[in-house]
């Protein structure tokens, strides 16, 4: 095959992908280098990160299919009926619940953010298989935080099991997308799809199943296990090859600052009534609890522009 005709089966393949403008760009800044064989060091940095994560994915495995036997054996937990009685129940103009409606938009602004630096990020990354990988992630994460602006909007316009449902689904693309940027971060030379897949595929048919069959556990235990994921990350990773505990893969995201404005988020749905009157009516606990799970993205944003700053600094 001659090089002009190998260039362009890559630039197709390249178009494939997430942010394949700026992907394309930064591959074209390296033509000529991706033809010839990787360095000695890139390849035994990939074969380490390689066999880390088939030690540990095979740990990961195991833990997500506890959690499926655990949500099959534990007691069943419906939801609860005084769950969607959310404390904003004022009108403005024709639009109910208005409050815990508009909040929503954080998820989108976040969505919009996180796009728009994971953009600026993938342009200038030295490394084109990386890119791809972590272009995926980001534009999953992006499009789930705008879907789940528009599934919680539609749930909470008149709040019941089936717009439960509903929100919940928008949450599972968002909660896949940032399981995706988690495995492009620490596991860098692996494929995020399959990953991002399955823990759509899984939140997804817990969303359903609680609505089907009333019981939450399996939700419960699904966001359990995202989390679980996040804080345990940096420990699972820290002996493959050059990556160390607090040395992050490839963006270096604070995931314990991510769990954090979660953590705010749940605190805030649990006084979703006292915060409403404690704040003269003004906001609901559920409207606050929008806004810290939406700003949960900052972490990742921070690294990534981060991130941008030094690629570049290098580059002069």
């Amino acid at each position: 095959m001659t090089p002009i005709a190998k260039s362009n089966i890559d630039k197709l393949h390249i178009a494939k992908w997430p942010f394949s403008s700026s992907v394309a760009q930064a591959a074209s800044t390296r033509a000529g280098a991706a033809d010839g064989p990787a360095s000695a060091p890139q390849q035994t940095a990939t074969a380490d990160a390689e066999s880390a994560w088939w030690r540990y994915g095979s740990w990961l495995t195991g833990s997500a299919l506890l959690l499926c036997a655990l949500a099959l054996c534990l007691p069943r937990m419906p939801v609860p009926a005084s769950y969607h009685a959310f404390a904003d129940q004022m009108t403005w103009g024709i639009l109910p619940h208005a409050r815990d409606v508009l909040s929503n938009a954080a998820f989108a602004l976040a969505g919009w953010v996180l796009w728009w630096q994971g953009r600026r990020y993938v342009r200038c990354m030295p490394d084109l298989a990386a890119g791809q990988r972590l272009a995926a992630a980001l534009r999953v994460s992006a499009w789930g935080l705008v879907l789940t602006a528009l599934c919680s909007g539609i749930y909470h316009l008149q709040p019941d099991a089936r717009g439960l449902m509903i929100d919940r689904i928008g949450m599972s693309m968002a909660f896949a997308g940032v399981v995706g940027v988690l495995v492009a971060d620490r596991f860098a030379p692996v494929r995020v799809v399959p990953a991002m897949a399955a823990a759509l595929l899984l939140g997804v048919a817990c969303a359903v199943g609680d609505f089907l069959h009333d019981n939450t556990t399996p939700w419960v235990l699904f966001q359990l296990g995202v989390v679980v994921l996040m804080l345990l990350a940096p420990w699972i990773t820290r002996d493959a090859g050059a990556h160390r505990l607090g040395q992050p893969a490839v963006l270096g995201v604070a995931w314990w600052q991510v769990l954090a404005f979660y953590a705010l988020a749940k605190l805030c749905e649990m006084g979703d009534h006292a915060l409403w009157h404690w704040t003269g009516e003004l906001i609901s606990g559920h409207s606050l609890k929008h806004i810290a799970a939406a700003a949960a993205v900052w972490p990742i944003v921070r690294a990534l522009r981060q991130r941008a700053w030094a690629v570049r600094a290098q580059g002069q």
